[in-house]
Parts: C-alpha cells; sequence; structure tokens
C-alpha cells in the first residue's frame, strides 16, 4: 500500500527531506507525462496554436488537464498526475494493526486504503472501456 507523503511525514515514516525528495519525484514525473500528452497530441496532428498553448500550462496540472480534454478525449485520458507518496514502510498493515497504533493512524490508513481501491475500481472500468468500444481506433 502506498502512503501519501504527508501522511508518512506526519507519522513519522518519512523525514521533510525524504518527503521533498519524493515530492520532487513526482513532479518530473507528471511534468514528463505532460510532454508524452503532447508529443502524442501532435503526433495525432493537432496545430501548432494548440500545441504552444499546451505547452505554456506545463506547470499547471489542473488547467493542463482541463485543456487537453477540448482536443481529444481518448489522448487526454491517457495523462495522469503522479501523487507523491511512498510504499508502507513497516511490516504488513495487518500485523501493524493488531500491535495497538494509535487511533488517528487507522482512520487514516483504512481510508487510504478505500481512496486505493476505488482507484483501482475506475482504472480498471476505464480498461474495459477502452477494450470493448477503442478496439478499432478513432474512426473519422
Amino acid at each position: 500500500m502506498d502512503l501519501p507523503s504527508d501522511l508518512a511525514l506526519r507519522f513519522g515514516f518519512l523525514t521533510s527531506q525524504q518527503q521533498h525528495a519524493v515530492m520532487a519525484e513526482a513532479r518530473a514525473a507528471t511534468l514528463e507525462q505532460m510532454d508524452e500528452t503532447i508529443e502524442a497530441f501532435r503526433d495525432d496532428g493537432l496545430a501548432d496554436p494548440e500545441l504552444q498553448e499546451l505547452r505554456q500550462l506545463r506547470g499547471n496540472a489542473r488547467a493542463f488537464r482541463r485543456r487537453d480534454t477540448r482536443h481529444s478525449k481518448f489522448i487526454a485520458s491517457k495523462f495522469r498526475v503522479r501523487r507523491p507518496s511512498c510504499p508502507w514502510p513497516g511490516p504488513s498493515v495487518a500485523r501493524y494493526l493488531l500491535t495497538g497504533p494509535r487511533k488517528d493512524l487507522v482512520q487514516d490508513l483504512a481510508a487510504q486504503a478505500y481512496r486505493g481501491g476505488s482507484r483501482l475500481l475506475e482504472a480498471s472500468m476505464e480498461e474495459a472501456w477502452q477494450r470493448a468500444f477503442d478496439r478499432y481506433g478513432r474512426r473519422v
């Protein structure tokens, strides 16, 4: 299970320096995803003014997402913002919970597990949709 870096810092699983490194790594991965998305739009034939606008929005994930979905939902659906997170640092989560951890940690772990499961379900449904309907590619 991955923990968001802010939770890992709050509960002492990461130091402040480690959190900054994790955040920088996530930011770099998001910028790389933006570059790949812009390249996919270029390969798809998007005009230069629109490509330039996407390049200008490269640092702002929310504005980039809004703008790229106006061009092609198929290409835009592949863009993901990488969240700063780290793997669970201890023994198994179940074993950790049995040792009597703090109540607030248990609540946050449960919420994180629920969000992670929801994201996995959503990704699974999106993949099924693409296999079912996008099998033959875009039609002109």
